[in-house]
């Protein structure tokens, strides 16, 4: 009997040649059966790319969505990363579906106007130019996406538009039904078009229906794929995304709540980190070049913006190595539109900021590889958490900093560390405020703008009923005065309610915060580990957690104002976009000026303009708040100093700060400050470098 497959050498048969001794033969028939098992796998490596047009990560939780957080469990979340500043469809779906950001495939507006799809096509038109072996499949009803960006498939379904139902029997019908599909990207309509009936938010039962109607479309796709007579043998990668979020009834502006998107890997390559463990978050122009990958399509020649995230790895902390994510601005692509406001991987961004190539400009140095770059003034940040062992141990962060030569414009960094004592401002009279800061507080007297003599005190013996708080009195959270006799107090997942004339906590407090302040479940986290309480108004206050901030109502309802949370960035708080993290406390001062902290600086907020003055954030030092030591944050707060006009020559200099981990540090923070003033030119920075000894 003469044994062959295709590839292998034949056995000699002939009688002038001698016959394969038997044990060879076997070992040869099992390659052959190994080579013959791997070729008809080939195709078993599937995908399942599942957009959802305009849908929120913050409103997931709310929408109950069972079939996506299961893939979430399975896989990997994060949603830090941006869609492209004109945060509308076209841009949006432009960016995943092609890998690249708007100011390449050009697309700014739902009119497509400016497309460049000729040089940077629809992922499925490439993979049929690429791997043409693997057959692909599209469900649309958003006519765009197959009227203007023409991908070319083996199946295709071109509406009807916003038919949802429709759509999905469609595709759960391929996935029944054709063994031999490889790639299928489909799409879900009806969120965006909840959204702009009703509202892009979390709060609003119209808009979680419409998600969780998406969920159980997903779910139908994913029993269907489980169905499969193959499915065991085969490898799927689910990917979920979508193109925009939203505030109120629309989208389109560069702001968070606009740009930032979910995205959601699970199955094969990918492991089960669950959320925001990653330390560069899933970004849209990773999702083709990760597809591509896992289904082996060659991406040489394509100038993609991403990279394939296969086996990504979770943030590791690590004593004597750089902790920060894309320290150098070399994640992605650099570009050279000024009018684009790119995502840049890793880092939080307050403000406008983008990434440039060395030297293609004449007011940028010279050299190799790209850098940081102010269009705006703003910042970047970072946060990395800590472990209890970092304590005491030596850090040092590195940086090149500069400006264009003869220019007005500034680039500090900084760096503060989270945890350990809580600090919280409360406003009492006109002439008097109290500072609290872990087990003690200052009283601050405005009139002589310093703080009073003989501060600080404990709170223990001073404040009554404070000792009934978890943890007793200290580490509070927040706090505020009502104007009407009482104030409140923020710890954990509790409060107290102080009768100012008693000068005591009113009986039978402490209680819950959930359910007795309506609507700040909505915070991330949920009710409780407040930041700060901006009291305006007699009825009107302000709730800062993280990031997030709601807006609240005492008088009408006492309950979270509709469509909060919010995001802390310079579209609602301008000129406090450079913590877009949250802040450590922030009070009313008067009717007209409000003051946030953060770390050892402070911005004075002008409550009538509704913005910062100019020249904050400034340091909290002897000169500014006379007395208020505590507040300087000293050994847990560490600034470069302004450029001098002497050193911004057009090149960047050296910055280092250096000490030691604080006890209590939980996480340690990274700002990068680039200040464009008025004037030609840039502030850039690169090669930033943090370690813990």
């Amino acid at each position: 009997m003469e044994l062959r497959c295709r590839n292998a050498p034949a056995l000699p048969t002939s009688k002038d040649e001698p016959m394969t001794p038997i044990p060879l033969r076997r070992l040869l028939a099992a390659f052959c059966v190994s080579l013959l098992t791997a070729q008809a796998q080939a195709g078993d490596d599937k995908v399942l790319f599942f957009g959802i047009d305009g849908f929120k990560a913050d409103a997931i939780p709310a929408a109950g969505m069972v079939n996506l957080e299961r893939l979430i469990a399975r896989g990997v979340y994060t949603d830090g990363g941006w869609s492209p500043d004109t945060s509308v469809s076209g841009p949006g779906w432009s960016t995943l579906f092609t890998g690249v950001e708007r100011d390449k495939h050009g697309v700014r507006d739902n009119t497509f106007a400016g497309q460049n799809y000729a040089r940077y096509p629809h992922f499925l038109s490439l993979i049929e130019q690429r791997k043409p072996e693997l057959v692909t499949a599209y469900a649309y009803n958003w006519s765009p996406l197959y009227a203007q960006m023409k991908p070319v498939a083996d199946l295709r379904f071109d509406g009807p538009e916003a038919d949802d139902a429709r759509l999905v029997d469609q595709a759960e019908t391929w996935l029944r039904t054709r063994a031999d599909l490889d790639v299928l990207s489909t799409y879900f309509y009806g969120v965006d078009e909840a959204g702009h009936q009703f509202g892009f938010h979390s709060d609003t039962p119209q808009y979680l229906q419409a998600m969780g109607r998406a969920d159980a479309a997903l779910g139908r796709l994913l029993t269907a794929i489980e169905a499969r007579p193959t499915y065991a043998r085969e490898r799927w990668l689910i990917v979920v995304s979508t193109d925009h979020g939203g505030t109120g009834t629309g989208h389109g502006a560069n702001r968070p709540e606009h740009r930032k998107v979910a995205v959601v890997m699970s199955g094969a390559g990918i492991p089960a980190l669950g959320r925001n463990t990653l330390a560069e978050p899933l970004r849209q122009v990773d999702v083709l070049p990760t597809l591509f990958q896992h289904l082996g399509v060659p991406t040489a020649g394509l100038d993609l913006d991403g990279r394939s995230r296969l086996n990504p790895q979770p943030r590791r902390f690590a004593f004597g190595r750089n902790l920060l994510a894309n320290p150098g601005a070399e994640y992605g692509a650099a570009h050279s539109d000024l009018a684009y406001d790119p995502d840049i991987a890793g880092w939080t961004k307050g403000g406008t900021q983008t990434v440039m190539a060395y030297g293609t400009r004449p007011d940028l140095p010279a050299g190799q590889g790209h850098l940081f770059v102010g269009t705006g003034t703003g910042s970047l940040t970072q946060r990395i958490p800590l472990p209890p062992e970092a304590a005491g141990r030596p850090f040092r962060l590195d940086a090149r900093l500069g400006t264009s030569a003869g220019s007005a414009h500034d680039a500090r960094v900084i760096l503060r560390f989270r945890g350990g004592e809580k600090r919280t401002a409360v406003n009492w009279t006109d002439d008097t405020g109290y500072f609290f800061v872990g087990d003690r507080y200052y009283r601050y007297d405005f009139a002589r703008d310093r703080v009073a003599d003989g501060y600080p005190k404990p709170i223990a013996g001073n404040w009554l009923g404070f000792d009934q708080l978890p943890g007793g009195p200290r580490d509070l959270d927040a706090g505020f005065n009502a104007g009407n006799g009482k104030a409140y107090f923020f710890k954990g997942d509790q409060y107290l309610r102080f009768d100012v004339a008693s000068d005591r906590v009113d009986s039978g407090y402490p209680r819950p915060i959930a359910g007795n302040w309506p609507g700040l479940e909505r915070l991330a986290g949920g009710a409780r580990d407040l930041d700060g309480v901006l009291a305006v108004s007699g009825s009107k206050l302000y709730v800062f957690k993280g990031s997030q901030y709601v807006r609240y109502n005492l008088t009408q309802g006492d309950k979270a104002d509709a469509r909060y949370p919010l995001d802390l960035s310079g579209a609602t708080w301008s000129g406090v976009q450079h913590w877009p993290l949250g802040v450590d406390t922030v009070f009313k001062r008067n009717a007209g000026v409000a003051y946030f902290f953060d770390g050892g600086e402070y911005i004075r907020y002008d409550l009538v303009a509704d913005k910062a003055a100019a020249g904050y954030p400034r340091a909290v030092t002897a000169a500014t708040w006379p007395g208020l030591d505590a507040f300087r944050a000293e050994g847990r707060f560490f600034a470069s100093e302004p450029l001098g006009a002497a050193e911004r020559t057009g090149q960047p200099l050296d910055r280092a700060l250096y000490g030691s981990v604080p006890e209590g540090a939980t996480a340690v923070e990274v700002e990068v400050r680039l200040a464009k003033g008025s004037g030609a030119g840039f502030p850039f920075a690169d090669d930033l470098d943090l370690r813990i000894d």
